[in-house]
């Protein structure tokens, strides 16, 4: 099949544009003994030509320096239509140059992952040309149904040394479950074009375009984004949403505690859906309020009041 990117019109140039010249270079970090950062570009074809990624490659890159133990492994990207490909390869490049997925997990699972998915587009989309032309929520269905039809499992039972270590008690979907609409989720996210002064209405948030409102960040780390995408609820999304914003505009949270927030919200999100489903709990939203009802397990309750509180009272007070 001749490499050639399907482009059909002026929007899919400006993103076809915008993926290549990401893949067209990195970003080299320099730490000093005395905490200073120094940062240089690095121009390489590597990753837009390249269909294989080697792990042995960005252990040469200072930031990643010392980090990969899978060295002999690689990452790759075999799907059949060349913007697949494209987009695949953009969204692995983000995920690791913003510090969100390491080397290591890269090669050991989300190249599994990938690998699923591109047997699964085969199966399902054979003439599928982008993952933007998917709808998240068709697709999840026939995703589940497929992996459920011999492929892999789609719900992880916890061992007892996992309920024991990490608190899990109760099945839950497999990451694997969760890859292929993330990946779709992701992509509409980094091709976003809105401006800086638009992030807070993203649902994804990069800190290096909050610094305009007085925002800072530890430049050393490399996780630069707040995820909300997987909070299913729009109106929970949007309420977590405003909460911490008023919070880092009012300074009363650093960006690292907004993230640790954040990362409560989404399990939380995820439990009140768990405990609604099984009938524990009665969960309405109504003007932006959160109320819970509920059934007898007055210990739900108040775990939940513990939680969401602060959050609401803070949107209706503006502190």
């Amino acid at each position: 099949m001749e490499n050639v990117l399907p482009i059909s019109s002026m929007s899919d140039f400006n993103q076809v544009a915008r993926m290549s010249e990401t893949l067209s270079g990195y970003t080299e970090k320099h730490i000093s003994e005395d905490g200073m950062i120094k940062e240089d570009y690095i121009e390489t074809e590597y990753f837009f030509k390249n269909d294989r990624w080697q792990a042995s490659f960005f252990s040469d890159i200072p930031q990643f320096n010392g980090t990969i133990t899978h060295i002999q492994k690689a990452i790759h990207f075999d799907f059949l239509q060349p913007l697949l490909n494209l987009e695949a390869k953009y969204i692995v490049y983000n995920k690791i140059f913003s510090g969100e997925w390491s080397i290591n997990n890269v090669v050991a699972n989300q190249d599994v992952e990938l690998r699923r998915v591109r047997e699964f587009l085969q199966a399902k989309y054979p003439q599928l040309i982008s993952f933007l032309e998917l709808s998240v929520e068709q697709v999840s269905v026939e995703w589940i149904k497929w992996l459920d039809n011999g492929v892999r499992k789609t719900i992880a039972v916890p061992s007892e040394q996992a309920k024991l270590a990490k608190g899990a008690k109760y099945p839950h979907k497999t990451q694997l479950v969760l890859f292929l609409p993330n990946i779709c989720r992701w992509l509409r996210t980094y091709l976003d074009e809105r401006d800086e002064w638009d992030e807070w209405e993203k649902d994804c948030w990069d800190v290096r375009k909050l610094t305009a409102y007085g925002i800072h960040y530890n430049k050393t780390a490399l996780c630069y984004y707040m995820h909300f995408e997987v909070i299913r609820n729009k109106e929970a999304r949007e309420c977590t949403k405003a909460y911490l914003k008023r919070r880092l505009m009012g300074d009363g949270f650093a960006w690292n505690t907004a993230k640790c927030i954040s990362t409560i919200c989404r399990p939380f999100s995820i439990w009140l859906l768990i405990w609604s489903h099984h009938g524990k709990i009665s969960v309405i939203w109504k003007d932006g309020i959160l109320i819970v009802i509920s059934n007898g397990l007055t210990s739900i309750l108040q775990t939940v009041r513990k939680i969401i509180t602060p959050i609401q009272n803070s949107i209706k007070t503006g502190h």
